[in-house]
């Protein structure tokens, strides 16, 4: 189990939506999160919890005490990192936070890396700022000889003598100093005596006022520590070199460790800049680059000290140069980020830039460049193989459309030559199923979508197409109601068929011996829910028992509702009614 200690941050946010993204955002970066929606609240949560390790405060709460206001409280109570949290970049919110210890100024939709990086930096500013103050407090001590080791080494023999803090530092007590004192040197890491002996005859040779150095003393324990030696001499020989000297030795381990810390994250920093694959860029207020990654060098030709504060217009062609300024300036002073596409030198890219203000309310601005240019080739040649097959698919369709007109014709040709009635309904039935599929083929031809077809687009031309195709069309009222929707080819080419069957029949059958008639024919949709009805006022049809007593059409009515899975309704009174039921 790991004894890592959870910090907890405190969100003072008055629109709870906000609070609650905002904490939502923050535990993803491993985070405890407590929410106050009041400045009033704030105060009362951390005078109550000792645990809150930092404060993410917005200047205006609304009702009650203002942010500033909480702040100033708060920290009457405990010190505590407080980063002021707002969507306001105006001078006059920035002036409201100045006298009070902060530790950022993060605009609200800045994203989630400038958050957590402001998180990040504001707890290594604080336990950097109570380091410095411990070293304050050692230092204050030392001017009043309490705190700071005392040394006094005798030259000719180099015996040293440590006052009680002195052997502190090095984990001895006092009677342990003869063990110590034989000669300075013994302590002193081998690594660092060049250096301090270095520093001693620049000091020796009058070539500083006071002998300074920085070295590492061991530790009783055998560790080794960081002590800023300083000294002067207070006694000479015949020849006036020193033969005594005294000074301190101030404990820097801790100074030390933060140097070394921020050596470590300039390294890793740095690291990142030398061997990243995207570019990384860093600018000041003047939009002028304070640090690039190396492979800009690349991009750009020339070595990347030659970059650094430059200006735009001095890197890049006129217009592009322009254009990324207007955008650095909306970023700088709009507080917001974009993203952006570029092109340089025949390539592509996409940049994604953000604002950075630090708690001093100076601003910079960062971002990454994406090289795209592959991408973009890869685009253009999927939409040109897109258009190419696009225009294949039409002439496909172009010539199949082609194709059936010609059997249609060639159809309507042979119903004229003969005489037998028998003959000729047959003839007109297979155009129409023809017909069914012609036109069908025409809208594919003219869509650019070859999938889903518009149904009322389709089924009306097709409807009036072949009720035409009867002698006693003029005689029959055709009505038609349908809406209109996207529905797959297959399922329009289904109902197609349907549709010429059903009107082939009753045209056929329904109006023997009548003067007039009406067929109506209502296609609705609901929720991918379709209902399609077809009537006609005719004489109607006998009940049938088994479908081996149904006619070829009725048949082929009743298998393709069941090859769209439907469910198929006839009724026999006052003419004929198909009801027919399906999903899509």
């Amino acid at each position: 189990m790991s004894d890592k200690i959870i910090k907890t941050i405190l969100i003072v946010e008055d629109e709870f939506v906000i609070a609650l993204d905002f904490a939502e955002t923050i535990r993803s970066f491993g985070y405890e999160v407590i929410i106050a929606n009041t400045g009033e609240k704030s105060v009362e949560i951390v005078t109550n919890n000792s645990n809150i390790s930092l404060i993410l405060m917005d200047i205006d709460l609304g009702k009650g005490i203002h942010g500033t206001e909480a702040a100033k409280q708060i920290l009457k109570i405990r010190n505590i990192p407080i980063i002021f949290l707002t969507s306001h970049t105006e001078e006059e919110y920035v002036n409201k936070v100045k006298e009070i210890t902060r530790y950022g100024y993060v605009i609200k939709d800045s994203g989630s890396f400038v958050l957590k990086s402001s998180i990040e930096m504001a707890f290594e500013l604080f336990e950097a700022k109570e380091k410095l103050s411990k070293s304050e407090e050692r230092l204050s001590f030392a001017l009043d000889g309490a705190n700071d080791g005392l040394w006094d080494v005798q030259m000719d023999t180099d015996e040293l003598y440590l006052s009680r803090r002195g052997c502190e530092i090095l984990g001895y007590n006092e009677s342990e100093l003869p063990d110590i004192s034989k000669s300075w040197q013994n302590l002193v890491h081998p690594d660092d005596l060049p250096a301090t002996e270095s520093a001693l005859n620049d000091y020796i040779e009058g070539r500083t006022e006071i002998f300074t150095v920085e070295q590492r003393l061991r530790t009783k324990s055998g560790e080794y520590k960081y002590v800023l030696a300083r000294g002067r001499a207070v006694a000479f020989d015949d020849k006036g070199k020193p033969s005594r000297m005294v000074g301190t030795h101030t404990d820097i381990s801790e100074r030390k460790k933060v140097e070394m810390s921020l050596k470590e994250k300039k390294f890793i920093f740095q690291s990142l800049l030398d061997n990243s694959p995207i570019y990384i860029f860093f600018k000041d207020k003047d939009i002028k680059p304070i640090y690039l990654s190396k492979n800009y060098e690349q991009m750009l030709g020339m070595p990347i000290d030659e970059i650094i504060g430059k200006d735009m217009n001095e890197l890049f062609p006129s217009d592009l140069a322009k254009s990324m300024i207007e955008d650095d300036k909306k970023i700088l002073f709009g507080g917001k980020l974009i993203q952006v596409d570029e092109e340089l030198n025949g390539k592509c890219y996409t940049t994604i830039k953000f604002p950075i203000q630090m708690e001093d309310s100076s601003l910079y601005l960062a971002g990454f460049t994406i090289d795209i240019t592959e991408r973009k080739k890869a685009e253009d040649k999927i939409k040109l193989l897109l258009k190419e097959k696009e225009l294949l698919m039409k002439e496909v369709h172009h010539r199949i459309k082609n194709n059936m007109n010609v059997i249609s014709n060639l159809l309507k040709m042979q119903c004229n030559l003969v005489k037998s009635p028998e003959l000729i309904t047959i003839l007109n039935e297979a155009i129409g199923r023809v017909k069914s599929m012609e036109v069908l083929y025409s809208k594919l031809y003219q869509m650019d979508n070859y999938i889903n077809v518009s149904i009322n687009n389709y089924l009306s031309q097709l409807i009036d197409e072949i009720f035409v195709l009867f002698p006693n069309h003029n005689s029959i009222q055709m009505l038609k109601e349908i809406e209109d929707f996207q529905v797959d080819n297959k399922i329009l080419f289904i109902l197609g068929i349907m549709i010429n069957e059903l009107i082939s029949n009753s045209m056929k059958h329904a109006f023997i011996n009548r003067i007039n008639g009406a067929i109506k024919i209502v296609i609705l949709h609901s929720n991918k829910h379709v209902e399609f009805k077809f009537e006609d006022n005719g004489i109607g049809i006998d009940s049938l028992e088994s479908s081996k007593k149904k006619g070829f059409g009725l048949n082929l009515i009743d298998m393709l509702t069941q090859q769209i899975n439907g469910n198929l309704e006839i009724e026999r009174q006052n003419g004929t009614k198909f009801n027919i039921q399906f999903d899509i």
